[in-house]
């Protein structure tokens, strides 16, 4: 028996069809006929469940963060989006910071980032804070996918007159990455011999660039961008090298 797909509020699948497309091909893999996919999808920055985060100890400060205008869930896979200040971005990196988690993770991607245009909500999302769980975490387990996903916390800026790069402050235990480090993941994930892999990893870097496209006209801004968050993460590294 397959039960439909169900959400607090309606989720359309052409507005979040990364989200749709994975809960839908994946629960069959796993559960054949009695598979269903649940998502759910809210605005604001209502307090979420601290029970529904256990797994990451202390991630549920940095969840529920004033800044917080959306997120959505489903089975597991799960992204919160945030708007704010770069005072209000270092503030959650603080508490980010404090989730007793290894591996956390912070990636560093030329901007301006998407919007958010759900029911009320319409606002720039300047950064993203993604975690998999549940039903999602089982099928890339099941499948041997992990070298195409992130397995701890992973939080995304985006560049833009709202985020001034050189005020970012960034705590030591943050792993702190690029746009060349994602796309090296993806590339190394799809150099494999594992049809499921490469397809997932081939995906995932697909969603990638398509969210990077930019018009003729601001390639300029992406390039200096690229090369002034290059030159931000060398600084930090040779920061973080003296210090040991």
């Amino acid at each position: 028996m397959k039960m439909p797909l169900r959400s607090s509020y309606c989720i359309s699948p052409f507005r979040y069809p990364r989200a749709i497309a994975t809960a839908l091909c994946l629960l069959p893999v796993l559960y054949g006929p009695y598979s269903f996919a649940a998502g759910e999808a809210r605005e604001g920055n209502e307090p979420l469940a601290q029970s529904n985060y256990e797994s990451w100890p202390g991630l549920i400060e940095t969840i529920n963060d004033q800044s917080r205008v959306h997120y959505w869930w489903v089975n597991g896979n799960e992204t919160f989006s945030y708007s704010g200040t770069t005072q209000d971005l270092n503030r959650i990196l603080k508490k980010f910071a404090q989730t007793d988690v290894p591996d956390l993770q912070v990636i560093l991607l030329p901007g301006p980032a998407r919007k958010v245009d759900f029911l009320e909500t319409n606002a720039t999302v300047d950064w993203d804070l993604h975690i998999v769980g549940g039903i999602v975490k089982g099928y890339i387990e099941h499948l041997h996918l992990e070298p195409a996903w992130d397995h701890a916390p992973t939080l995304t800026i985006y560049l833009s007159e709202r985020i001034e790069l050189s005020e970012i402050e960034i705590p030591e235990n943050l792993k702190l990455l690029q746009l060349n480090d994602r796309r090296e993941k993806y590339r190394q994930a799809s150099r494999t011999e594992d049809a499921e892999l490469k397809k997932a990893a081939l995906y995932q870097w697909a969603e990638l660039e398509r969210s990077l496209h930019r018009e003729k006209e601001a390639a300029a801004e992406f390039v200096e961008q690229l090369h002034e968050i290059d030159l931000y993460i060398q600084k930090q590294k040779k920061r973080r090298a003296s210090l040991n």
